[in-house]
C-alpha cells in the first residue's frame, strides 16, 4: 500500500472477550511484541514465548532488525500485547514473516488493534507499508480497565480525527488532489463520530 492510501473496507475482525492469560496459555510457539508494563504483570503466568520483542520504536530500520533477529525462532504465531506500538510491531513482524497474527490490546489509547494497515516511521514520518488481518482481536476487559483512565480516554482522539480528516479529504478531492473520495469510508467516519457523541458521558465517567 502506498503512503497515505486508505485500506479497503472489509469484514470486521473477529473480536472475542477472553482473558489474555487464557489466550496465551492456548498457544504453542509464539512470538510476542509487547509493551512493559503490562507484559511483566502476566509473564510468569503464561508459557514463555520463543521471543519477546520490546515494542517502543516504530522506525522501519528497527523493525527490520527485529524481523532479522527473530527469523529462526520457530514461532508459529505473532501476538501483539499492549498499546499502539506493540500492536503495530506485531503487525509488521507477522506480515514480514508470513505468520498468523493475534492482537491483545491492553489499552484503548489508539485503534491499532482494529485496523489492518501497518503504520511505521521512516525518516521521522509515518508511512503505511502493508496490511494484515489478525486471526482475532482478544479483549480482556479487566486488563484494559486496569490501565490508567486518562490513557484509555485518549483513544477518542483516533475517532475525533475523523472530523478534521473528512473535512481535509473533501477539500483535497474538490481541489483534484490526493486519494479519491470513498463514500463508504466517509460514512463509517461519520457513524463513528455520532456513536462517540452518544456515549461521551460514559467515557467521561
Amino acid at each position: 500500500m502506498s503512503d497515505g492510501e486508505p485500506t479497503q473496507l472489509g469484514e470486521p475482525f473477529e473480536c472475542v472477550e477472553r482473558s489474555a492469560i487464557d489466550t496465551l496459555n492456548s498457544f504453542g510457539a509464539y512470538l510476542i511484541a509487547a509493551n512493559d508494563p503490562p507484559w511483566s504483570s502476566i509473564a510468569d503466568r503464561v508459557p514463555a514465548p520463543v521471543t519477546v520483542v520490546s515494542a517502543h520504536d516504530m522506525e522501519v530500520a528497527k523493525l527490520d532488525r527485529d524481523v532479522e533477529h527473530t527469523a529462526d525462532d520457530g514461532a508459529e504465531v505473532v501476538v501483539g500485547f499492549g498499546g499502539g506500538t506493540a500492536l503495530d510491531t506485531a503487525k509488521y513482524l507477522a506480515w514480514k514473516r508470513g505468520l498468523p497474527l493475534v492482537q491483545i490490546p491492553t489499552i484503548t489509547s489508539v485503534d491499532a488493534g482494529f485496523t489492518d494497515a501497518i503504520g511505521v516511521r521512516a525518516d521521522g514520518r509515518v508511512r503505511y507499508v502493508g496490511t494484515i488481518v489478525p486471526e482475532e482481536v482478544v479483549l480482556d476487559i479487566d486488563l484494559i480497565r486496569s490501565a490508567p483512565a486518562h490513557l484509555n480516554r485518549a483513544g477518542i482522539g483516533d475517532v475525533l480525527s475523523c472530523h478534521t480528516g473528512l473535512h481535509d479529504w473533501r477539500a483535497a478531492v474538490d481541489a483534484g488532489e490526493g486519494v479519491a473520495w470513498n463514500a463508504a469510508a466517509a460514512d463509517l467516519g461519520e457513524a463513528l463520530l455520532a456513536e462517540l457523541d452518544s456515549v461521551i458521558a460514559d467515557i467521561r465517567e
